[in-house]
């Protein structure tokens, strides 16, 4: 009887703790849930222009409470900030104001900017308040324009409605996401819409150049909005989404530009490498653009690799992720081609010299039946090499490096061989032996020994399988 009450207590008190488990498990869950839902946020804008001023108004909503870091735009004046539906005034979270708690779905911003453009053409950026924290789902911008009856106001929307009516001009324009710069120019642009994402504008005189966008949207089906606007009335700018070229612009450069731009839309690399998009643009242009160091990537990658090879690497870097690094671009290049290589992560630092394109073999090797961590099987300029400092270890040698006379001496028991890194000779226990070429091959400080001339020299052999390479005596 003690027993089975004791057992009934415990099966209780188990399905009690497997309960409670199962609750919070299933709570955080699904308020995990709802916050996601909750931060994908939208905004409405409405910006009334007249005597020079933007007035503008910012409501974000279907905001999480919570506090946010806020990113002010430049310039602004008059500035009134509220939360929820009931006009409570913000409550900044420290001085500066950089900060900002919000207990409501629902904040506004009310400001004014001063217009410092020309009259005849002017770009409004920075001009709009960000959450950096929150995601915006869709943005809706009104602009009432009082100032200008000529004229047109240009931005890289989804979709755009203007009414022209007797005192005012009225825009809206809808986008997925965050909303983007605002250009205006005084003379009237005539809009070319070439695909459902690419608009250019330019004046009816010019003649616009035929651009191929294929190559973009084979990567790409359907990227965001990019507006291109052709013009000598302002000064060549590249936003995003947004690009201002000159007129004469030759259809390659504006390829080039767009194409930057859509990359840039669907990778994201880290501050300092971003400078890399530009060996992608390349491969999918199928010439090389952009820094020299980045042209020179290229050329090395295709001239070892091939273009075929090439467009599989390009094509699975779109397919796999967004967030990119230089050690990303090493891993996808093995997962297309079979062929380890470091040269992404070598390269990283723009500022540095360009090291080498050399791939190695992924599989392990063994040297006397024990695997060796960091032994690879490299490839270069068509020959097959191996690091001969870590192949002479794992074989059993001494090694001691004379680096003024720039030779390396091996001692394994009674046997010790002396190479000359620079020539064709080497000695044995004291013999000299000549060689038909030099061995050793010396990339981004590190010597590496022919395959061949180490067999015949170590007197090894070599097995291999789909997995392993063996090296043996």
């Amino acid at each position: 009887m003690f027993r089975k009450s004791v057992v009934k207590y415990l099966i209780f008190f188990l399905f009690i703790f497997i309960g409670s488990i199962l609750y919070f498990q299933w709570h955080g869950y699904s308020s995990e849930q709802k916050k996601q839902e909750v931060e994908k946020a939208s905004q409405t804008i409405t910006i009334e222009h007249n005597n020079r001023t933007f007035y503008i108004k910012q409501v974000i909503h279907s905001l999480s409470s919570g506090t946010y870091s806020i990113e002010w735009p430049s310039g602004i004046e008059n500035l009134i900030c509220i939360v929820g539906e009931k006009q409570q005034k913000c409550v900044w979270e420290n001085e500066n104001k950089s900060k900002l708690k919000v207990d409501s779905d629902r904040i506004t911003f009310q400001y004014e900017l001063k217009e410092n453009g020309n009259r005849v053409a002017f770009l409004l950026k920075d001009w709009f308040f960000k959450l950096s924290s929150l995601n915006i789902a869709d943005s809706k911008i009104n602009l009432i324009e009082k100032q200008y009856k000529h004229g047109n106001w240009i931005t890289p929307s989804n979709n755009t409605t203007i009414k022209q009516k007797k005192w005012i001009n009225y825009f809206v324009f809808d986008f997925k996401g965050q909303a983007t710069n605002l250009y205006w120019q005084n003379n009237e642009l005539e809009g070319e819409k070439l695909n459902d994402w690419l608009t250019f504008y330019h004046q009816k005189t010019i003649n616009l150049p035929s651009i191929n966008t294929s190559l973009i949207e084979n990567l790409i089906k359907k990227p965001n909005p990019i507006a291109v606007i052709m013009t000598n009335s302002y000064p060549q700018t590249l936003l995003p989404s947004l690009l201002i070229l000159n007129p004469n612009a030759s259809p390659k450069e504006i390829e080039e530009r767009i194409s930057r731009e859509v990359i840039k839309q669907a990778l994201t690399f880290k501050t300092k490498e971003e400078w890399m998009s530009d060996i992608i643009v390349s491969a999918q242009l199928k010439r090389a653009v952009g820094s020299n160091k980045a042209k020179n990537m290229y050329e090395n990658i295709k001239a070892t690799i091939g273009e075929e090879k090439l467009n599989h690497w390009v094509e699975r870097i779109f397919s796999e992720t967004s967030n990119m690094t230089s050690e990303k671009l090493d891993q996808l290049f093995e997962k297309t081609t079979g062929y380890g290589t470091t040269f992404f992560s070598d390269n990283h630092i723009y500022e540095f010299p360009m090291k080498p394109f050399i791939t190695f073999d992924p599989r392990s090797i063994s040297v006397k039946g024990k695997e060796v961590s960091g032994l690879h099987l490299y490839s270069y300029q068509d020959k097959k090499y191996l690091s001969f400092l870590k192949l002479a270890k794992a074989l059993g040698y001494e090694i001691k490096n004379n680096e003024q006379e720039q030779s390396i001496i091996l001692t394994s028991g009674e046997n010790q061989f002396h190479f000359y890194l620079q020539g064709k000779t080497f000695t044995f226990n004291g013999d000299k032996y000549g060689l038909l070429s030099n061995p050793f091959l010396k990339l981004n400080q590190e010597y590496f020994i022919d395959i061949n001339w180490a067999k015949q020299i170590f007197n090894t052999k070599i097995s291999e399988t789909n997995k392993e390479i063996q090296i043996f005596d």
